[in-house]
């Protein structure tokens, strides 16, 4: 079965009564109503109530008012860090080839190099 982690918090009555909320976890619990419209909140550890699947990067929030839950995507930054990744490491080639061609560009350096190989 899937796993659901977005479940919603709240009960709504009906009828005459549809503006009426109660707290309700409905991962524990399933909500319902009674004769008059007003909402209850059933306690059944086997029978959980509405909700949401999220997968990914996501994560779960409700409405304070209705309890209604959605999933709300996380913003993620790992795209913003392989951006930073690649430059700093275009940054660091640059940098170590500037210094070998500067190096490499001095005479004293290249005839210490000739004599000592001797």
């Amino acid at each position: 079965p899937q796993k659901y982690s977005c479940y919603i918090t709240m009960c709504q009555g009906v009828f005459n009564n549809s503006e009426t909320y109660i707290g309700c976890p409905q991962d524990t619990s399933y909500c319902t109503v009674n004769d008059e419209g007003f909402p209850m909140c059933i306690n059944d550890n086997s029978t959980t109530g509405e909700k949401v699947v999220c997968t990914g990067h996501i994560s779960c929030k409700e409405d304070e008012t209705s309890g209604i839950a959605a999933w709300h995507k996380k913003s993620g930054l790992l795209p913003v860090w392989i951006v930073l990744g690649v430059v700093l490491a275009v940054v660091i080639v640059v940098i170590i080839v500037w210094v070998i061609k500067k190096r490499s560009s001095k005479t004293d350096d290249k005839d210490s190099l000739i004599t000592t190989a001797y």
